[in-house]
């Protein structure tokens, strides 16, 4: 035996790529926008860009990883500017690539001073760790709210029976409502009642 619900269960491959990679496309305009705005309110930085170089923002794009969408990035530092790091000696800080990104980041090619704008930087986020942008968090928030959830009626109507059975389940429960406040107050009343004839 056969039953009939009406809904239609083929899978449209070709929509559901597309619906995919529209997430994906719209996810990667949002980190790259969170980055790249001056304002700070919007981005989580309260001095502005989180990179003033670009080179994060770029970082990103839409790859396709075993028959998924994915937004990946290959900069290695994006996870510290999301999460941060707490302050302290334990922290596993690089100092060969902290050198190599105040080189290029910061432009300073003279091997002394870079030294001592990498030891500067180290010990400050020693002292006060690197607080967390959470860029990634925010653009998800903001591609949510850009599309708000779609609330889908069911495609199977209701038989008469069900119908019914629903309205005598409803009248049940507040016919059982009632019955509990009805219960309530006679209790509460028998207890005066032993509370007066007690002091008779």
């Amino acid at each position: 035996m056969s039953l009939n619900t009406g809904i239609n269960y083929n899978v449209n491959e070709a929509e559901i790529d597309r619906l995919t990679d529209d997430i994906a496309k719209d996810l990667l305009a949002q980190i790259q926008w969170g980055l790249e705005s001056s304002d700070g309110q919007i981005s989580g930085n309260p001095h502005g860009k989180i990179n003033f170089t670009g080179d994060l923002a770029e970082s990103f794009s839409v790859q396709e990883i075993e028959g998924y969408k994915c937004v990946v990035t290959d900069n290695p530092y994006s996870g510290f500017v999301e999460y941060g790091t707490p302050a302290g000696n334990n922290i596993n800080l690089n100092i060969d690539d902290l050198r190599a990104w105040v080189f290029h980041k910061l432009g300073v090619t003279d091997q002394n001073e870079n030294l001592g704008v990498t030891f500067k930087i180290a010990k400050n986020i020693m002292k006060n760790g690197i607080p967390a942008r959470r860029f990634i968090k925010r653009a998800i928030k903001r591609m949510t709210a850009n599309n708000p959830r779609i609330k889908r009626k069911s495609t199977v109507k209701k038989s008469f029976i069900s119908k019914l059975f629903s309205r005598v389940q409803k009248k049940l429960r507040k016919l059982n409502r009632t019955q509990k406040k009805i219960m309530r107050k006679i209790n509460k009343i028998a207890t005066s009642y032993k509370k007066v004839r007690k002091y008779k």
